[in-house]
């Protein structure tokens, strides 16, 4: 049984997508969804998590308990605060990003944290694709 769903959160589209099927997984498995924003280097140093209000629809609408969600900002790079959440307090079971892989590197399926994510974790990772286009 899952306990604790992490999912990457950076406000953008790919990482709403990713929120809503971490959440809906959550609720399927009445587990907990932290909700972790990595706060770069030179990103502002406001403790607040970004678009708090899509995460509160989100929750909303698929009918969960805020209580259930919980958020957590961290300093440094997308894909060290997500394979360091399989630890405590998280704990998390499965980790969700969304995939952008349409960098500097055309051509790739998965972009540079889910590819590091899906070769480092130690736990299952689930990479939410962009919608189709078409």
């Amino acid at each position: 049984m899952t306990r604790s769903i992490a999912v990457g959160f950076d406000g953008s589209p790919d990482a709403t997508r990713a929120l809503r099927v971490a959440l809906a997984l959550a609720r399927d498995a009445g587990a907990t969804t932290w909700v972790l924003h990595a706060r770069g280097l030179l990103e502002e140093r406001s403790p607040d998590p970004p678009a708090p209000a899509v995460v509160s629809e989100t929750v909303t609408e698929l009918g969960l308990d805020p209580a259930s969600v919980r958020w957590r900002v961290e300093d440094g790079d997308p894909c060290s605060v997500l394979l360091r959440s399989v630890g405590p307090p998280v704990d998390a079971e499965i980790l969700v990003v969304g995939r952008r892989g349409h960098g500097r590197h055309e051509g790739l399926l998965l972009g540079s944290t889910s590819l590091e994510l899906v070769g480092h974790a130690r736990v299952p990772v689930v990479v939410v694709p962009p919608p189709h286009d078409g």
